[in-house]
């Protein structure tokens, strides 16, 4: 799957938002932006409520989403938070409301994803996504542990 490919000028400081719930698979993917980029400020968000928050206070230079988060961050005493299948869309359509173009990659760990209620392909995600919000996706990665097409896939969006 061909994907746009982002330019960020030598020496900069790039800032990313990582909307991730999995610390290993975070962890892996930071790892990996780190190597290929150099220097990255990272943001977390680790619910669907906290990187809308995020994105709600300031644009970034890169956002790296999960699809399937949680409706919230879990707090002690708080219960628990409810899981959402395709709670990363609710981040593309806040970027949309706003107008923004932050581009965006998405990283799953599941072959398909759910939009609208249609389960999509991960290889035609990309262009079924831009059908229903104007958000500026970049590439659509399926994360499998024990492959390394995943980072070949972001270094090729980075």
């Amino acid at each position: 799957m061909r994907t746009a490919s982002l330019n960020f000028p030598t020496g900069t400081v790039i800032s990313v938002l990582m909307v991730e719930d999995d610390p290993h698979k975070a962890s892996r993917i930071e790892s990996e932006i780190r190597e290929h980029l150099g220097r990255v400020r990272f943001h977390y968000a680790l619910s669907v409520r906290e990187a809308v928050q995020k994105v709600e206070a300031r644009s970034y230079d890169c956002i790296i989403l999960d699809i399937a988060l949680p409706s919230r961050t879990r707090k002690l005493g708080g219960g628990a938070p409810m899981s959402m299948s395709s709670g990363g869309l609710e981040v593309l359509y806040e970027l949309a409301d706003l107008e923004r173009s932050d581009p965006v990659i998405i990283i799953t760990q599941y072959p398909d994803i759910d939009v609208e209620g249609s389960l999509v392909k991960i290889s035609s995600a990309k262009k079924r996504l831009r059908e229903y919000v104007s958000a500026n996706i970049i590439s659509v990665i399926y994360f499998e542990t024990s492959s390394s097409l995943w980072k070949q896939n972001l270094r090729d969006a980075l």
